[in-house]
């Protein structure tokens, strides 16, 4: 798990306040993930900050050019990535985006999909969520979604097991 540090949650509101794009936020993460060596090369205090602005212009464009030459100016490039999480996390906050996981045997077609959005977006309160799909072939059949620590539990092997628990007397 990621621990986003306040310059990192600064460096995010100020992006989000300038109307830094997704799009933006993707080239920094690429060219910076891609080749870790970028940061450090722009984070060596002996090169010329001239000389890190010149390679910037190389490689970025715009916003994402500004961003990267104003985190080498406050000598906090080697959190780049960590602003780029940040954004991430600031992003679906302010959309209010659910995030869910749905745990089936196969994945749902488009029509089953956007049902289940409709279904996570009224019981969490948001307009639109985020599902990461994970396939499990132990649930036999049906689905499971899981937001945050609320279940829904439509697997068959929920089913089952619940009937088994009410055939033995067991209690929820």
């Amino acid at each position: 798990m990621m621990v986003l540090t306040q310059t990192a949650i600064n460096y995010a509101e100020a992006m989000y306040e300038a109307g830094f794009t997704k799009a933006q936020l993707a080239d920094v993460r690429t060219a910076f993930s891609g080749c870790p060596y970028l940061g450090k090369l722009l984070s060596v205090p002996v090169i010329p900050l001239k000389e890190k602005f010149a390679a910037v212009d190389e490689i970025f464009s715009g916003e994402a050019a500004n961003l990267v030459k104003l985190m080498c100016e406050n000598d906090c490039i080697s959190q780049i990535l960590l602003v780029c999480d940040a954004y991430d996390e600031l992003l679906k906050a302010k959309s209010m985006q659910a995030q869910a996981v749905l745990t089936c045997v196969n994945p749902p077609d488009d029509k089953q999909l956007e049902k289940i959005k409709k279904f996570i977006c009224k019981k969490q309160g948001t307009d639109s969520a985020d599902i990461v799909i994970k396939k499990d072939p132990d649930i036999l059949g049906g689905f499971i979604i899981q937001c945050g620590d609320t279940v829904y539990d439509r697997s068959l092997k929920g089913r089952i097991e619940k009937l088994r628990r009410n055939l033995v007397g067991e209690v929820d």
